[in-house]
C-alpha cells in the first residue's frame, strides 16, 4: 500500500517534469504469504502486532523456512544490504523507520488491531478477477483502506465485497465468483512460487521493467534487458530515479534495490 502510493507520487513528479511523455504501467500482482503454500499454519484469522523486533521476524521467517526449505534464515541478511548500500551510495544500512511514520508521508493511519489470514485467498482471488475488468487498482487501494485503516479485515468477505462496490464493479458477481473455486489453484501456486522458486522473502517487491518480466519463463537472468527490482516500500525519490533510468535506458548497476539501502530510510517494521 505505501511503496504503491510511493509510486504513483513518483509518477506525477516525473511527468511534472516530462509533460510530453505518457508512461503506460502493466501492473501485474501476484499473491505471497509469508506462510507459502504450507497448509499447516494456522488458517484462522489471527492478530498481528504493530511494531515486531527484528529477532521477531527472524525467528518467523525460520520457522516458515524450516518447513518449506528444511533450513534457517541466513544470519548474513543485513551485510548484504550492507554490501548493495555500499555500491548504491557508500554508507551503511539506514535506521528502520517505524511504519506510521512512512504513512505520514502519503496521509495514511494504520490501525493494527485488523485481523488477518496467513492465506487470505478470498481477497487474492478477487484482485485477479478485478484485473480482468479494468479494476485490480481501484479495489485493491479500497481493499487496503479499509484492512489497514478502518480495521475491516481483507479475510472476510463483506469487507472484500464492500471495497468490490466501492472500485465500482458488482457485487453480486463478485459474490458469484468466490463461490466458486475459480482462481483459487492459481494464488495457491503462486505462494508456493514466489518463496520456492523466486526465493522471495520480504514483501512488497516491485519490478521495472521495458523488457520480459523477471517472473516470464522466457526470461534469463543477465541476459537482454534486465528489470530494476526494489524489495520494500521504498522512497518516492528512488521511484522517480528509476522512472528517469527507464526513460533514458539507463540498465540497473544491481539486480535488486533494497529499500534499507537506497530509499533514503523509508523501510518500515511491522
Amino acid at each position: 500500500m505505501l511503496g504503491t502510493r510511493f509510486i504513483r507520487q513518483a509518477l506525477d513528479k516525473f511527468h511534472a517534469k516530462h509533460n510530453d511523455i505518457k508512461i503506460l504501467l502493466d501492473v501485474t500482482r501476484r499473491p505471497y504469504s509469508w506462510a507459502g503454500d504450507d497448509t499447516s499454519v494456522n488458517p484462522n484469522k489471527i492478530s498481528y502486532r504493530q511494531s515486531q523486533t527484528e529477532e521477531d521476524r527472524h525467528s518467523i521467517r525460520d520457522d516458515d523456512n524450516n518447513k518449506l526449505q528444511g533450513k534457517s534464515v541466513p544470519d548474513d541478511r543485513h551485510s548484504i544490504r550492507d554490501d548493495d548500500n555500499n555500491k548504491l551510495q557508500g554508507k551503511s544500512v539506514p535506521d528502520i523507520v517505524p511504519i506510521q511514520q512512512l504513512g505520514d508521508r502519503c496521509n495514511l493511519q494504520f490501525n493494527f488491531n485488523v485481523q488477518m489470514k496467513w492465506h487470505p485467498v478470498e481477497s487474492q482471488r478477487l484482485t485477479a478477477y478485478a484485473a480482468k475488468v479494468g479494476k485490480q487498482e481501484h479495489f485493491v487501494s479500497e481493499m487496503s483502506k479499509l484492512h489497514f485503516e478502518q480495521e475491516k479485515s481483507c479475510a472476510d468477505r463483506e469487507n472484500l465485497l464492500e471495497a468490490i462496490e466501492a472500485a465500482g464493479m458488482n457485487v453480486e458477481d463478485a459474490n458469484t465468483f468466490l463461490n466458486t473455486d475459480e482462481g483459487e489453484a492459481a494464488v495457491w501456486k503462486s505462494y508456493g512460487d514466489l518463496i520456492k522458486r523466486y526465493r522471495i522473502k520480504e514483501i512488497p517487491v516491485f519490478t521495472f521493467t521495458t523488457g520480459l518480466s523477471p517472473f516470464d519463463p522466457s526470461f534469463k537472468s543477465g541476459i537482454g534487458i534486465q528489470p530494476y527490482v526494489v524489495v520494500g516500500s521504498s522512497s518516492v525519490d528512488l521511484y522517480v530515479s528509476i522512472l528517469e533510468r527507464l526513460y533514458q535506458g539507463i540498465p540497473p548497476t544491481l539486480e535488486t534495490i533494497d529499500s534499507t539501502t537506497a530509499a533514503n530510510n523509508s523501510n518500515s517494521k511491522i
